[in-house]
Parts: C-alpha cells; structure tokens; sequence
C-alpha cells in the first residue's frame, strides 16, 4: 500500500487534489456563478466538505516519505551491532597489557649465576633486603604458595598459580621435575635464601624435586614471589 501512495506522490495527481480542493473550498464563498448558476446553500456546505478532503488527501501524498528516507534508517544497525564487539577487542587489548604490566619484578638489583643445568643455568639472586617487613607481607602481599617438606612430603606439589619464575633452594644437589621431566639438576645446595629460576609453570602443573635433599628444599611461585625474595635477609632470615 505504501509503495502504491509513494507512486501516486510523483504523479500530478497531488497538485490536482490540492488545486481541487481549494477550488471547493471557495465555493462557500460564491454567491452565483456567472449570471445564470446560483449556488444553493446546501450545495455550499457539501463543496467545502469535498474541498477539506481533496485538500487533505493532496498535502498527505506530499508528506508520504521517500523509499530512501525509509531504507536509509537501517544502515545505523550495523554500527550499533558492531559497537560491542569493538568494546571486546579494547576489553581484551587491555586486559592482555594489564597482565602484562602486573608480571612480577625484583624490587632490588638481581645478579645472575649458573648452579646447575637447565633452568638452573639462568638463576638469580639479590641481597634480600629490600625494606618490606612481614606485616607488609601479611596484609598486602600473601599471593605466594611454599612446596616444601611440610607441605609435600614426597617432594611434589601442585601449582596453585600460572607463572614464569619460581624461587627455589635445595640444601644439596637434586633434580627438578616439571610434569614429570626434567627442567634442571642444582650441582650443590644453594642455601637458605635460595634463587629465582625462569621457568613457565601453569596453574595445575606438578613440580617434583627428586631426590629430596636431606636439609630440606623449598618452591615457591606466586605473583608476589619478588616481595618474599627480596626482603627475604630483611626480615632476619639470613
């Protein structure tokens, strides 16, 4: 129906309805046309009638909207479609920098040393006084977990966190196992404050240290690993 009204506005037909109506609507007005036809009162009333709506009708085919004005309003539709999956590349954009931006990091100066094979080759080690104390660590900083002869009897444990340095000391020479391979051999006990050692370790994974060393061993992992390493002489540990 509305295609048929569209064609009708862009025909004549409009202007004649217009033009017709005004032409009725003035009939009220004319007491006699010519000298001959005299318009009835009656007649009068039912002419401005046909006037109102032939006017009508024309002015409603000029107001009927274009087929463009009409298909052009969809076209918004993909932008507001569109708007969230842009919101979930900025989301995950920087959801990936934050993680990367909240990576541990030493808080003091860390030197390396080789003592052993494999990942042990690339360990590190600071002074371990970095001035936190342990209500510091208590309150703020307790994102760590300790594989440990308390905590691990059989020397393995599972990883609690997704992380890619462990800290780790053994009091003698012992293998480290990730998943059940082997990831390095410590040549000798590396001693109380230990070292941190590169290594990828995920959320689920087992670490294993074989043989246990008689003095003990420990691993801990954990994204506030660099606060207990480095403050670790601070807090009168050493």
């Amino acid at each position: 129906m509305l295609e048929i009204l569209q064609t009708l506005r862009d025909t004549p037909l409009p202007i004649i309805l217009v033009v017709g109506g005004l032409v009725f609507l003035l009939v009220p007005f004319i007491r006699r046309v010519s000298d001959k036809v005299e318009v009835e009162t009656t007649n009068k009333g039912f002419a401005g009638f046909i006037g109102f709506v032939l006017l009508t009708i024309g002015i409603g085919l000029y107001i009927i909207p274009t087929q463009e004005s009409i298909s052009g309003s969809p076209t918004t539709i993909p932008s507001a479609i569109s708007a969230p999956e842009t919101q979930k590349v900025d989301t995950a954009q920087s959801t990936t920098t934050s993680t990367q931006n909240s990576l541990p990091s030493p808080l003091i100066p860390h030197n390396t040393e080789s003592i052993g094979t494999g990942v042990f080759s690339q360990a590190t080690y600071s002074t371990g006084y970095a001035p936190v104390s342990q209500e510091d660590l208590n309150s703020s900083h307790f994102k760590i977990q300790s594989i440990n002869l308390d905590t691990a009897s059989n020397g393995c444990g599972t990883s609690w966190y997704s992380v890619y340095e462990i800290w780790f000391g053994g009091s003698s020479k012992t293998t480290l196992y990730l998943n059940g391979t082997a990831v390095g051999e410590l040549f000798l006990g590396n001693g109380k404050q230990g070292h941190m050692i590169p290594l990828s370790v995920s959320a689920g994974d087992e670490l294993c240290v074989k043989p246990i060393p008689p003095g003990g061993f420990h691993v801990n992992l954990g994204a506030d690993i660099y606060y207990h390493y480095d403050s670790f002489c601070y807090r009168g540990n050493c």
